[in-house]
């Protein structure tokens, strides 16, 4: 695919299901991922940029080991399936006015991200479980994930199970929420739970109230 095209990955492939991308491209819109019966995965030395974002769909695996940088609205969507970041993958995606790492944000959701070896991911703002009948997980064996929060404290959300039920094992590797308000079982009705059994998970930064990041454990 080239820059402008709209792109959808799905079960009608008839060829290699490995997408190398041998530059950076820019897609229009949204480019979707919705594999209920093949595997897909990104590489090469290429990747996304610019205002593009990324929904998966469906409950086969993605795996992501290319570097991409893009900033669309909502950014990286994880809606069904297992997710893998890995090697040296690279996925920066700092939209100011949207959270734009989202794990299962509507009814019915059952997603997974897992986040190992040396991949890098940077993001504004981390949502999991958005609706009452959606289920999210995390699980980080290595790398970096660090969620920023660009406009300070309270307008973008680290929220783990935010309506549904959302998981996060740590096992290895730095998690860094940067003036950022973690919340685990943000509303009624929901359940968020948060494991760290190896590796470094730190707040840090200050928001733009002057209030250092705190973790809020059954916000409602």
């Amino acid at each position: 695919f080239t820059a402008g095209d709209l792109v959808t990955f799905n079960a009608a492939a008839t060829g290699t299901t490995g997408i190398t991308i041998p530059a950076a491209v820019s897609p229009s819109g949204t480019v979707t991922i919705s594999n209920t019966t093949k595997a897909y995965s990104f590489s090469g030395p290429g990747g996304l940029v610019g205002n593009v974002s990324l929904l998966k769909l469906g409950p086969n695996t993605l795996t992501i080991s290319n570097s991409n940088a893009y900033s669309g609205t909502n950014a990286t969507v994880l809606r069904g399936g297992t997710t893998t970041f890995s090697g040296n993958a690279v996925v920066t995606s700092t939209n100011a006015t949207a959270n734009t790492f989202n794990i299962g944000t509507q009814a019915g959701d059952n997603a997974a991200a897992v986040i190992r070896d040396n991949a890098s991911i940077t993001s504004n703002g981390l949502q999991m479980a958005n609706n009452t009948t959606s289920r999210a997980a995390v699980l980080m064996q290595g790398g970096t994930l660090t969620i920023l929060n660009q406009n300070g404290a309270g307008s973008n959300f680290i929220r783990i199970g935010s309506s549904g039920t959302g998981t996060w094992t740590q096992t290895g590797g730095l998690f860094t929420v940067d003036r950022g308000l973690p919340t685990l079982g943000r509303n009624a009705g929901s359940s968020g739970t948060m494991t760290v059994s190896s590796g470094t998970f730190r707040i840090t930064g200050t928001g733009a109230s002057g209030a250092f990041g705190f973790l809020a454990v059954g916000n409602q």
